[in-house]
């Protein structure tokens, strides 16, 4: 899981868990995604994917502070190479 570079990269869910925690007691949190656009392999095994992404929350002083930015993902998914039939 990947969010804006005012975070690191999360893996699994106790590392998911942590960034979230600290994300979403902020005051006037706002987070959208948009996917503008997604591919994925023929064979299924892997998926990438493209967008933008926008976060608000009030700062120390009440103004808005913002983050946004265009994210791309690629995964591998389905089946894993030792589960296919060569």
């Amino acid at each position: 899981m990947k969010w804006p570079p005012i975070c690191r990269v999360a893996n699994g869910k106790v590392g998911i868990r942590k960034p979230v925690g600290e994300l979403l007691p902020l005051p006037g949190l706002s987070a959208t995604r948009d996917p503008t656009k997604v591919e994925a392999a023929r064979h299924g095994g892997f998926t990438h994917l493209t967008g933008t992404y926008e976060l608000t929350c009030s700062g120390s002083r009440g103004t808005p502070v913002a983050d946004q930015g265009k994210p791309s993902r690629f995964e591998r998914s389905g089946p894993t190479a030792a589960g296919r039939a060569s």
